[in-house]
């Protein structure tokens, strides 16, 4: 594998542009990704997310490292993706101390981190709905680089990686509840049920995907509001960007190995 990637021409495959660039990378006729490996299509997600922040070389090194650490077909590596937002939600608690609000979203928090360490074992969690009726609505996000922007724009990122989070923990539950009735189901309503159910990953791996990316703008913009200058707070982001996107690939391989 590290072979073929070697030979991949950046330009051609699109990457930096969307439009899941690990199935372009890695995809071969009749099989996607993640059903060669036996990937869930959530951390399939998280994969093209990675794939776009990170540097080529390290992009390609996830990727390879990856069927390593499955070590073989067919592992359950459905709490993975619960357990990584686990740890980011709580890497994102310790950013809530400069906002009017943190104490509140701080409890929230550590609701929805219950939620998650719940469902990766295999728990339904009863408060989703609760939690989702209790987070206040997103301001506007602001623009520039002052203080009173980057505490608006962070706040912003803080309820909306909550949010995200919440809503992939209930969509969850919706594709199982989706599976449950098609197991049951008579022949004739089974289309329509699976239709179901792919809509619901679906939906479930879009809110993956912005939780992850609202974590990693939060790690940016408190970067931002620490930055001994205004002029080096752009580069401050940045750096943070980089940084939370190789802490969420490391975390990732570190749980795809443990699980």
């Amino acid at each position: 594998m590290r072979e073929t990637l070697e030979k991949i021409d950046l330009e051609k495959v699109g990457l930096g542009k969307g439009g899941q660039p690990v199935a372009k990378v890695l995809n071969i006729p009749g099989q996607t990704f993640w059903t060669r490996f036996g990937v869930p299509p959530q951390i399939v997600t998280v994969l093209d997310g990675l794939f776009e922040g990170l540097p080529w070389p390290e992009a390609r090194a996830l990727v390879v490292a990856l069927p390593e650490a499955i070590r073989r077909p067919g592992r359950d590596l459905r709490s993975v993706i619960w357990r990584l937002l686990a740890a980011e939600t709580e890497v994102m608690r310790n950013h809530l101390g400069d906002l009017a609000r943190g104490m509140f979203l701080d409890r929230l928090a550590g609701q929805v981190g219950q939620g998650l360490l719940l469902t990766a074992n295999g728990r339904l969690w009863r408060d989703g709905m609760e939690v989702l009726d209790y987070l206040p609505r997103t301001l506007p996000p602001a623009t520039g680089w002052d203080r009173d922007a980057l505490l608006v724009l962070l706040d912003h990122d803080c309820r909306k990686a909550l949010k995200a989070t919440v809503l992939a923990l209930l969509l969850a539950d919706r594709a199982i509840a989706t599976a449950w009735r098609a197991r049951k189901a008579a022949a004739r309503d089974l289309q329509e049920i699976r239709a179901g159910l792919v809509h619901a990953q679906d939906d479930a791996c879009r809110s993956v995907e912005t939780a992850l990316r609202a974590f990693i703008a939060t790690g940016a913009h408190a970067a931002a509001l620490a930055a001994p200058s205004a002029e080096g707070r752009a580069e401050a982001a940045d750096l943070a960007r980089l940084i939370g996107y190789r802490r969420q690939a490391a975390c990732l391989l570190h749980l795809v190995r443990s699980e």
